[in-house]
């Protein structure tokens, strides 16, 4: 269950700055950059790395479903 919490504590770390695409502040360069940094983590997606890490995170939520009974 520990690998578990870490995978799903990971994959929220690099997730997290994605969402200054909806930064609400007059500064369009920080929006810019979360679009950026989303269109990265898109490209890194379609990698044999990224596939395995993606691949790693599905295992997780399937254990994790299971564990709760969905």
């Amino acid at each position: 269950m520990k690998k578990v919490i870490l995978t799903y504590v990971i994959a929220i770390v690099v997730i997290l700055p994605a969402f200054a695409v909806f930064n609400e502040s007059d500064n369009l360069i920080v929006n810019l950059g979360g679009l950026a940094y989303l269109l990265i983590l898109l490209y890194i997606g379609t990698t044999k790395v990224g596939k395995k890490g993606l691949k790693c995170l599905c295992d997780a939520n399937n254990e994790l479903a299971k564990r709760l009974g969905i």
